[in-house]
This record gives C-alpha cells, structure tokens and sequence, in this order.
C-alpha cells in the first residue's frame, strides 16, 4: 500500500482559481492520472476559460507539467484529423492555446478520441 502525503494547498498558491474550481481541477487530474491509456478508458475534456491574462495558459503548462511528461507542451490545435490522431498517439495529455472555435469535424473526432 502507499503511503503518499501531501499538501494540495501547496498547489492551489500557484493557480489563479477560486475554491470550487481548484476541487473540480484537483479531481480531473486525479481522473486523468488514475486512468492508462488504454482502448477502453474515455477521458474527460479540461476547458479553461477565462478573460485575456487571466492565467489560462499557465495553467494549461502547469497541469501538462504534472501529469504529461511530453516535452511538447502547449500548442495550436490541429488542422487535420490526421494531425490530431497523431497528437493523440504521443501524449497523455493535449493542451491546445487560443482556441476559439472548433469545426465540426474535429468536434467528433475530438469525442471520439476522448471515448
């Protein structure tokens, strides 16, 4: 059995996030951390929002840093189905920056990736 202690509030100091929301992130990463890579396991999407400055893109590094080891961090979203297949392929968690909309087709591609 493991034996982990740790302070979550040591994490929290470093995100610029209210209370409830700290709770809701804290258990998609134990989610996402909890659960391998497989065929049958679906994932939850993580979606930040937020006004210009407020810490999004921090926050996405942050997170890919605890629990992807990919050094490819933070990126644009793809163009292509392919691209994203691909992306899906190499990394446990994607974070993708500015993203305003999505077109329909990656929509599903997306669910389905996630499922």
């Amino acid at each position: 059995m493991l034996n982990i202690k740790g302070n979550l509030k040591l994490l929290a100091q470093y995100l610029n996030l209210h209370e409830a929301d700290i709770i809701l992130l804290i258990a998609w990463i134990s989610y996402t951390l909890a659960h391998a890579k497989v065929s049958t396991t679906n994932f939850l999407f993580l979606v930040l929002y937020g006004d210009q400055g407020s810490g999004k893109s921090t926050l996405s590094r942050i997170v890919q840093a605890l629990i992807d080891p990919s050094v490819i961090g933070v990126q644009t979203f793809p163009h292509s189905q392919k691209d994203l297949a691909i992306a899906c392929q190499n990394a446990h968690v994607l974070c993708y920056d500015n993203l305003r909309t999505i077109k329909p087709s990656m929509a599903d591609t997306l669910s389905i990736a996630s499922t």
